[in-house]
């Protein structure tokens, strides 16, 4: 059987009243309650339609770039430039966007990839949420 969202009706008032105590040490900003029940109309259709979602095509990766795969990066950049890869690290796996202060401006971005270029440049792979489009992002200049 198919669970339907109004299953969760008899739970709404604990899991508002929990929802800071049970989530906010594990999420750097977490979203007001609101937005998961916004939500789950969508996610309960998906269920019932039984369709896998689209998953999108990965992006190409440029000649003589590679991904980097390491749980623990030691890069040669500034410790500071390492704690914003920390919170992009934590953003991609937990499925998070993030808002990105890059050259001036801010992207909020879905992230995609981390890789090396052949000029041994760091960067960044990711959707832009604001211009609905792939972008790449040199780490050395967010």
């Amino acid at each position: 059987m198919i669970p339907k969202a109004t299953d969760l009706d008899p739970f709404k008032n604990e899991l508002e009243a929990g929802w800071e105590h049970m989530l906010r040490h594990q999420l750097p900003a977490l979203p007001p309650v609101e937005s998961f029940w916004d939500a789950l109309p969508e996610f309960f259709a998906w269920l019932e339609r039984g369709l896998a979602p689209e998953i999108p095509a990965s992006y190409a990766a440029a000649p003589g770039e590679m991904i980097l795969r390491e749980r623990t990066l030691c890069l040669p950049i500034a410790p500071i430039l390492q704690s914003h890869l920390e919170v992009i690290r934590f953003a991609a796996a937990n499925r998070l966007c993030v808002d990105l202060n890059y050259q001036g401006s801010t992207r909020r971005i879905e992230l995609y990839s981390l890789r090396r270029t052949k000029d041994d440049n760091i960067v960044l792979h990711a959707w832009n949420i604001n211009s609905d489009a792939h972008r790449s992002y040199r780490i050395d200049r967010i």
